[in-house]
């Protein structure tokens, strides 16, 4: 008896499923065949671009000369204090005009415009060194930024040929900002500790427009190459030990300015 009541439920199941499985070919057959005979103007491509270029990180450089200074200053009155000459030590600044970075990005079209959602990493760093033409020893102290933008773009594009020129624009959410503060003491004779703290920065909006250049290289692989323009900055850098991240010499918040002009080259897939 509940041998013949599974066997009941069983075909009743069966049958159910059999149902949907009809009524779902039914409905995706036509859009299929459609798409067979009809070249859809729907595109998806997925992008893969690294990417280099100027950004002027002018905070970030102010910060690592006043820094700089600070430790030149105190190595020589170390020097001075314990007889040891000469004492001439000075900060050498390595500035943060040039940002790196990396992306992935999905992209949707139709016909001619597109919207696409990438996520990726953008960083820059600056140093200073502290040298002397008398000694062979150093000490370094640098700053590195880094954040992960999500950007949102909105595209147009032209067909040149086999080609397309695309220009596009958007909003950015940077999230996870971060900036790494490092000390590294090479000079024998001085005792100041190397350290190496990370101060996580309050995420951001920023803007951003591009203008590329993509070369279909088969019916499936697309080289690009373009030119991309953002506006962000970053604030409010923060250690759970040390508190807020200010500029040297000054109550003001650290800021990190990651505006600037980059250009790329990648390659995408056409899914």
């Amino acid at each position: 008896m509940v041998f013949n009541e599974i066997l009941f439920i069983g075909g009743v199941l069966m049958k159910k499923r059999l149902t949907f499985a009809i009524v779902l070919v039914s409905l995706i057959l036509p859009f299929a065949l459609f798409a067979q005979e009809n070249a859809s103007p729907i595109k998806v491509q997925i992008f893969l671009s690294g990417n280099i270029g100027y950004a002027h990180n002018g905070g970030m450089d102010k910060f690592v000369s006043g820094w700089g200074d600070y430790y030149a200053d105190n190595l020589n009155q170390f020097l001075i204090d314990n007889s040891i000459s000469p004492a001439d030590f000075k900060g050498k600044e390595e500035t943060a005009k040039f940002a790196y970075g990396g992306e992935a990005e999905l992209r949707f079209f139709y016909n001619t415009f597109g919207f696409g959602i990438s996520g990726g990493i953008i960083g820059n760093m600056a140093s200073s060194k502290l040298k002397s033409k008398s000694w062979s020893d150093k000490a370094k102290y640098s700053v590195n930024s880094i954040t992960m933008p999500l950007l949102t773009t909105f595209y147009y594009e032209i067909p040149v040929g086999s080609s397309h020129i695309a220009f596009g624009g958007g909003l950015g959410y940077y999230m996870k900002p971060s900036i790494t503060v490092e000390f590294e003491n090479d000079v024998s004779v001085w005792s100041q500790a190397d350290y190496d703290y990370k101060f996580k920065g309050k995420s951001s909006l920023g803007y951003h427009a591009k203008i590329e250049w993509n070369m279909k290289i088969s019916s499936s692989i697309i080289m690009n190459a373009g030119i991309l323009g953002r506006y962000v900055t970053i604030t409010d850098y923060k250690n759970s030990t040390l508190g807020v991240l200010q500029e040297a010499d000054s109550t003001k918040k650290f800021t990190s300015n990651l505006s600037g002009i980059m250009v790329y080259f990648g390659i995408g897939f056409s899914i």
